[in-house]
């Protein structure tokens, strides 16, 4: 396999985000848990803070852990969305391969694996993308970061018929 690139969730708002949902929840929780101090007139139990407190540390942990890898041999094109799927697509069930340009947010509703009632969208960051039809009518989107660096791969493709 050739790697093409690995991407990462980078955006400076969605990690401010992360962080300030972070810290309030994880500094009331530790004064609950180790500082003896109550937060309201009924707090809830040491269990349920512990619980509340890795809700967010969770979802952080995740984005930090989180990336896509995208590769490619003679044969398909994989993408790799860790820690959640990975899709192998088989040239021979390509009928159509394309980069584009495309809204995240517009036409796809944000960032992720998303579907749009038309195409299932593996998407990072950016706004290219690889738009991929299959002969079976399905149709994908990759996000990709620089369109120059797959000529090669969707040159090969056009070349295979």
């Amino acid at each position: 396999m050739k790697l093409i690139e690995i991407q990462r969730f980078r955006s400076p708002w969605l990690w401010a985000i992360l962080i300030l949902v972070n810290l309030p929840v994880q500094a009331l929780g530790l004064r609950q848990l180790f500082g003896g101090m109550t937060i309201g007139d009924q707090p809830v139990p040491d269990g349920v803070m512990i619980f509340i407190m890795l809700i967010p540390l969770t979802i952080l942990l995740l984005f930090l852990c989180t990336y896509l890898k995208i590769s490619y041999d003679e044969e398909r094109l994989e993408v790799r969305y860790f820690p959640f799927q990975t899709k192998q697509f088989s040239y021979a069930d390509i009928d159509e391969m394309k980069i584009i340009t495309y809204s995240p947010f517009l036409d796809y509703g944000g960032w992720g694996i998303r579907w749009n009632f038309d195409s299932w969208a593996y998407i990072v960051t950016g706004n290219q993308g690889i738009s991929l039809k299959m002969k079976n009518g399905k149709k994908y989107l990759i996000g990709i970061q620089n369109a120059a660096m797959y000529q090669e791969m969707i040159g090969d493709f056009n070349r295979r018929d």
